[in-house]
């Protein structure tokens, strides 16, 4: 696990992708800490794609979130807006309306792009867009010393739970709780 890379995050600027928001939101609920503000600490400007607010019923619990909403300005975020969505590649018919514009966002921009979906992983890593999830942020913050060791621990024993609305995989699981020696 290349963890130096993660902590290299800080200060980047990035669009923000709705799963990894509800993921945010939903262990603020559940462990009583708000997530949503690491994204403030860690990054330099957040950017969230302007159907995403418009559409998510998550609006309204971003109060405390620093952000920009994202719209698509060059004809370079045009461009690769319509050829993912006219694109015959596995991945690229997989992706949703708001995974379209985060990817074009970032590439426009030069952003690191966070989102869970594995289509969103596959086509950046094609166009060679820097990516990463939850996950990611949270060992960021951790090896960045924005939260605590106990902090990220019952964040992880959240989102690997039933509890949690995100799929992770056992063999990620057993990575990360190997890497930091949880239980």
């Amino acid at each position: 696990m290349n963890t130096e890379q993660l902590k290299n995050h800080k200060g980047d600027k990035v669009v923000v992708d709705n799963n990894v928001l509800i993921d945010l939101l939903e262990l603020s609920a559940a462990l009583d800490y708000n997530y949503i503000s690491i994204l403030n600490q860690l990054f330099s400007k957040v950017i969230i794609p302007t159907p995403i607010l418009e559409d998510e019923y998550i609006y309204d619990n971003l109060s405390c979130l620093n952000y920009i909403e994202g719209t698509l300005k060059t004809n370079l975020g045009f461009n690769s807006y319509i050829e993912l969505a006219n694109s015959d590649d596995s991945s690229a018919k997989r992706l949703s309306e708001y995974d379209r514009l985060v990817i074009s966002v970032a590439r426009e921009r030069d952003l690191l792009a966070v989102s869970n979906d594995k289509p969103v992983r596959e086509i950046c890593k094609k166009y060679k867009i820097r990516v990463t999830g939850t996950l990611g942020i949270i060992i960021s913050a951790y090896e960045n010393q924005i939260i605590e060791f106990k902090q990220m621990e019952k964040s992880f024993k959240f989102l690997f739970s039933d509890k949690s609305s995100c799929y992770l995989s056992p063999s990620l699981k057993t990575e990360i709780y190997s890497h930091y020696n949880i239980k």
